[in-house]
């Protein structure tokens, strides 16, 4: 015979004297889990515990609700804090009003710097943002519609506002920390629409 079709019987081992041979069930999922009362426990456990989290996660979602009257809450445009308080290291303070609500300052800035401007732009431009720091800081915005927009960092000395950094679109936080400006101005200058 050939080593292919040879197999290989060996004797079962009878149960010792005085015990039972217990079968074990094959392909019952109850007959398997009695044989195993531990693993059964456990995944009856386990199945429990889930049915609970399902309650419970139904429960706290069906328990939130909508308001009916929506004239109580802010539409999606308003504000839900105050716009005229900002934080500072010490505590709360009146945030300075920016312009364009404040048309005055404006309008006195884009007067004072224009030669300045005419002398560091050489393109057409247009001052189209301006937004005041405590007063004596502001940041303005040119544009032309052949470039980029840029900024330009002023500051009011002696009453008379001059342009400290720019036309640019990035500006260092070195440069800036040696100037003394505000922090919410280094957080400004680099974005365009500030």
């Amino acid at each position: 015979m050939s080593e292919q079709n040879q197999t290989i019987q060996t004797p079962s081992n009878p149960a010792p004297s005085g015990e039972q041979n217990n079968p074990q069930p094959k392909g019952n999922f109850l007959g398997i889990m009695s044989q195993h009362k531990k693993l059964f426990l456990l995944f009856a456990a386990g199945l429990v515990a889930l049915v609970i989290s399902i309650i419970l996660l139904s429960q706290s979602f069906s328990q939130k609700t909508v308001p009916d009257d929506r004239s109580t809450s802010p539409s999606p445009t308003e504000s839900v804090l105050p716009t005229d308080i900002q934080p500072t290291e010490t505590g709360l303070k009146e945030a300075p009003t920016p312009t364009p609500n404040n048309s005055k300052v404006a309008e006195e800035i884009k007067t004072q710097i224009k030669p300045q401007l005419d002398q560091l732009i050489q393109v057409d431009y247009e001052i189209s943002r301006v937004k005041v720091y405590e007063e004596i800081w502001a940041l303005i915005q040119v544009t032309n519609p052949t470039t980029d927009p840029a900024n330009l960092l002023l500051k009011k000395e002696n009453g008379t506002w001059k342009v400290l950094l720019g036309p640019g679109t990035h500006f260092d936080d070195e440069e800036l920390n040696k100037l003394g400006a505000p922090a919410e101005i280094k957080n400004d200058i680099n974005f365009v629409g500030f």
